[in-house]
């Protein structure tokens, strides 16, 4: 089909071909507006910006595109390896492994939980119980898992308390992940089992997962902020340098052990085993 199209280089009428869906103006609104012969007169009738128009109406007859927006009309074909980067993505960031400490199976260990200290593992994941205060330390509020007695009226303990046997331990607690949670009930400490965590502690030897070489020994964990709350540790190495490195911090580890060190006791049936029902009860009561 022909179609009418006003030239504004030489403010003159052209025939050209095309199809009318693809043409940018009607032409019974083109042949009314004919009588316009300079630039910023047909834009103003146009709907369009002066400035514009010029290359509006020069990239409209290569790519029905405009270069204000960068990009075409039409869709983008995505490349397998670009759809496979945003499956793998997605799949990373959603079963991506728990760094807090918790029990896995009877009998077997994820090395990447147990080199992280037992007693703060959900106080990194930002879990805090507002105007809950615990009366063995008295941190104020309670961040972590709140264990709370239920033979005594209003006594609740962090995870650093409950695992160094604060309280009597013929006491009953319910253990509680979060602000909302019902809680479950915990058999009394009184008697029971208990192991040590093993792995990146404060004396272990570690190195790092770039350089296999060069070894270090933990010093301490950083306990300065909240929001890198023992999930830093700090290291020195071999060669009298120091440094900071993640060690849980955002789901990534930095260094690796080459001698496990031996951490703080816990009660291994005491802790959630890490299922991702537990996860998102976590992350539903997020509070950094």
């Amino acid at each position: 089909m022909k179609v009418l199209k006003y030239s504004i280089n030489t403010g003159k009428q052209q025939m050209i071909e095309g199809d009318i869906q693809k043409s940018r103006f009607h032409i019974p609104r083109l042949r009314q507006k004919q009588g316009a012969r300079t630039t910023s007169r047909y834009a103003s009738h146009s709907g369009v910006s002066k400035l514009t128009t010029p290359r509006l109406m020069s990239n409209l007859r290569q790519t029905w595109s405009s270069n204000d927006s960068g990009r075409s009309g039409r869709p983008r074909e995505m490349t397998l390896r670009q759809d496979r980067r945003i499956r793998f993505t997605h799949l990373r960031d959603r079963f991506l492994p728990p760094t807090i400490t918790v029990r896995q199976t009877p009998g077997r260990y994820n090395l990447r939980i147990s080199t992280q200290t037992v007693r703060n593992r959900l106080r990194e994941a930002g879990v805090k119980h507002t105007h809950v205060q615990c009366d063995g330390c008295d941190m104020y509020p309670l961040r972590g898992i709140r264990w709370k007695c239920m033979i005594c009226g209003d006594y609740d303990l962090c995870t650093d308390c409950y695992m160094n046997n604060e309280h009597d331990l013929s006491h009953i607690f319910k253990r509680k992940l979060s602000t909302d949670s019902k809680g479950e009930q915990m058999p009394p400490r009184e008697n029971q089992e208990f192991t040590y965590a093993l792995g990146i502690q404060p004396n272990a030897i570690v190195h790092l997962y770039s350089d296999t070489k060069h070894k270090g020994r933990v010093e301490r964990f950083i306990e300065n902020t909240i929001e890198t709350y023992r999930s830093d540790a700090k290291v020195n190495w071999n060669d009298n340098l120091k440094g900071s490195y993640r060690v849980g911090r955002n789901g990534k580890c930095d260094l690796k052990f080459t001698e496990a060190a031996k951490g703080p006791m816990y009660y291994e049936d005491h802790l959630p085993i890490a299922t991702f029902e537990v996860m998102d009860s976590i992350n539903s009561d997020h509070h950094p």
